[in-house]
């Protein structure tokens, strides 16, 4: 109003009608188009509006609702779409939550975090909470969160995550927040999940699909019909210099289309053991940009099949440029030196150079954070930057090797139904040699290259071609594998002597090899014999990484005990456990009904044998029951076998876990099945003397 009124003041009055009659023309057309999208495009009002809260949700109770929950998100609104912001175009996500706290316990719930990428241009704004409590006098109460109790903490990546504890919120109260994130990243439309950690009654979703920047969405894991699934056409109005026109005053009108999308009634998810990451079961709507329609120009066609994403990320050149930048490739082979010819042992070489002159920043993303140049001189970086380069060194040594799109396990799955970019979250490179294909990750000095996180074995991955995209089944994970023998002898006068050999492959070895770097070997092997038999102590100690590259090792520790015998109330009766249980590999499996799958992150083979001699004037009164038992489709296996005599008793345990996935009807039978195989590692062996007998 104050530039309209300076303006006014300046005009001379020939000048003055015109002026207002233009000016006046432009309002009216505004106003009319306004009015024309509002009853296209939002002919529905919001579910909830701010300040304007029910007494009827101050009324309500948790019977009401047949809830054992200790509160309830009542609505989850959100809306994202393309505006004009402080004359620059950019896209603009609101999001209105209300929640109804139904015992003290619910007051938890208040405590809100909202996160945002300040690097990479977004800003929070409008940003506020209050709660309303009704009082048994009847009048209600409101507390507002004042602009110093909100609370910003950044991290190194850019990101950026506000904190604030919302006041006066006690059992009864119904407490609300509502911000904007005004982001420039206007290619990539954020998804939304309709299920919480609490109950809700009704989450709704208004998104801008078409008009400059044109989106397709897709629903991922909603089994049953959305509450409502419907498009509104409107238009919006903008003026040309928001979006880069030469005359900067004169009206856009674009045809928009908004999507609307509604779920109801949606009970609680709950975390469980062993479930895998909860993307795998969330309903929610995602959305993937497919062209892009300047007024008056043709439409720029962006990802509408699975090649154009091939397409996009190799000509992208900070994507492309890892792979394609000869000169620089050549410049860091050479420091490399001359490699190996077997095209195994070239990919191992260079893998190796790879992890240990690159670091890894603990950020997956798909896209490097920095060009070629800039990552070699600084040698860190995220996911996309340390594998891109890691395939282009490859493919400049004359090796087939190219990127990989996937998601991590912890990122959930993936479908190749539509082609989504923002389903993936990391890169890694595939390598195909003649005697087998094999998938590299450059983040992890301490794994060899044929040892990738479990982590990344998400059932398949988009390797990309020049000008074309293809599925590849990502393999399973190796099984984490370890081979004991343990040796006891015991004496009459009390002591005893003994050794446990451990040799272990894959995720175990890696697991022992980090353990050790924690501390140093003398200390570690004490600490591994201090719960395992009375008044153990080291007498010697080997750990050797047998063969590093493949991630085996083996530790020996050879122990004795100068009083075990006077743990023993009664001498003339000994007894023991016939295996070392705090060495062997355990789940803890409680006893519920799950409602999610069990998942694995690796297959596990364990097998030890251990060999005990009675002392002298003692015989064995009664040994461990051997064992048999399996699971359906031999998904698990489980034997132990007992053998000896009167002095000397030999017990071997092997356990077999080969799948990774039980679904909710099997755990039953796999918590059955670890609980007998437990039961039966924890039997003990029992001598007596002579005269007891």
């Amino acid at each position: 109003m104050i530039k309209f009124a300076e303006e006014f003041i300046r005009t001379s009055p020939l000048e003055l009608n015109h002026y207002i009659a233009h000016r006046f023309l432009r309002i009216a057309l505004i106003l009319f188009f306004i009015v024309a999208f509002a009853k296209e495009a939002w002919s529905q009002l919001p579910p909830i509006i701010w300040d304007n809260i029910p007494k009827s949700d101050l009324e309500l109770t948790p019977d009401e609702q047949k809830n054992s929950s200790d509160a309830i998100i009542l609505c989850d609104y959100g809306t994202a779409t393309y505006e004009d912001v402080r004359g620059e175009y950019r896209l603009v996500y609101f999001r209105h939550t209300r929640v109804k706290v139904f015992r003290q316990e619910g007051t938890r719930w208040a405590n809100i975090s909202i996160s945002y990428n300040k690097g990479a241009g977004d800003e929070i704004t409008f940003l506020k909470a209050h709660a309303y409590t009704l009082q048994p006098d009847g009048k209600i109460s409101v507390t507002e969160t004042r602009p110093d109790e909100f609370f910003e903490k950044a991290s190194g990546d850019g990101d950026v995550t506000v904190t604030f504890s919302i006041p006066g919120v006690f059992s009864g109260s119904v407490f609300e927040y509502s911000y904007r994130i005004v982001s420039s990243d206007l290619l990539n439309m954020r998804s939304w999940k309709f299920q919480r950690v609490l109950p809700v009654l009704w989450s709704e979703y208004r998104v801008q699909l078409s008009g400059i920047y044109n989106h397709v969405a897709v629903l991922h894991n909603v089994t049953d019909s959305l509450r409502i699934n419907q498009k509104m056409e409107g238009v919006s109005d903008l003026e040309a210099g928001t979006i880069g026109y030469a005359r900067q005053n004169d009206l856009i009108r674009i045809p928009v289309t908004t999507g609307r999308y509604v779920m109801t009634n949606i009970p609680a998810i709950k975390e469980e053991p062993f479930m895998g990451p909860l993307a795998d079961y969330l309903p929610e709507i995602r959305f993937q940009l497919y062209s892009v329609t300047f007024p008056g120009k043709e439409p720029v066609r962006f990802i509408q099949a699975w090649d154009d994403v091939a397409v996009y990320f190799l000509q992208n050149q900070a994507f492309g440029g890892f792979i394609s930048e000869g000169r620089l490739l050549n410049e860091v082979l050479k420091k490399i030196g001359k490699l190996p010819e077997k095209p195994a042992e070239k990919v191992e070489v260079i893998y190796r150079y790879v992890v240990s002159y690159f670091r890894w920043d603990h950020r997956y993303a798909i896209l490097p954070d920095k060009n070629l140049q800039s990552f070699l001189n600084e040698r860190s970086g995220n996911s996309a930057a340390l594998n891109l380069l890691l395939t282009g060194l490859l493919k400049q040594a004359g090796l087939k090797a190219n990127p990989v799109l996937i998601s991590n396990r912890s990122n959930g799955k993936i479908s190749d139904k539509i082609p989504l970019v923002q389903q993936f979250n990391n890169v890694i490179c595939w390598v195909e040699l003649a005697s087998e294909n094999c998938f590299l990750s450059a983040l992890d000095p301490d794994r060899p290259f044929d040892l990738p996180d479990p982590d990344l074995y998400n059932e398949k991955g988009l390797v990309l071609r020049p000008g074309r995209a293809q599925w590849i089944d990502m393999p399973s994970p190796p099984p984490a594998v370890r081979n004991m023998v343990i040796s006891l002898r015991f004496q009459t006068e009390g002591t005893m002597f003994g050794f446990i050999i451990i040799r272990e492959k894959g995720e175990f070895a890696l697991a022992r090899k980090k353990e050790i770097m924690l501390t140093d070997v003398a200390a570690f092997s004490q600490n591994l014999l201090n719960n395992l038999f009375y008044g153990l102590q080291v007498d010697s100690f080997s750990y050797k990484e047998l063969n590093p590259q493949k991630n085996e090792s083996s530790l020996t520790v050879s122990f004795s005990s100068r009083a075990w015998l006077n743990q023993f109330t009664n001498k003339n009766i000994i007894y023991f456990e016939a295996l070392l249980r705090n060495l062997l590999f355990r789940m803890n499996l409680p006893p519920v009904e799950r409602k999610l799958p069990f998942i694995l992150p690796y297959p596990v083979e364990e097998t030890i044998v251990a060999v005990i001699e009675i002392p002298e004037g003692y015989e064995i009164e009664s040994l461990p029951d051997e064992e048999n038992i399996s699971l359906p489709d031999n998904k698990a296996s489980f034997q132990m076998k007992v053998s000896g005599n009167e002095e000397v008793a030999q017990i071997k345990s092997m356990l077999f876990l080969r799948s990774t996935f039980f679904s909710p009807s099997e755990y039953p039978y796999l918590r059955q099945f670890m609980n007998m195989v437990s039961a039966a590692q924890s039997q003990q062996i029992v001598a007596v003397t002579e005269e007891k007998r």
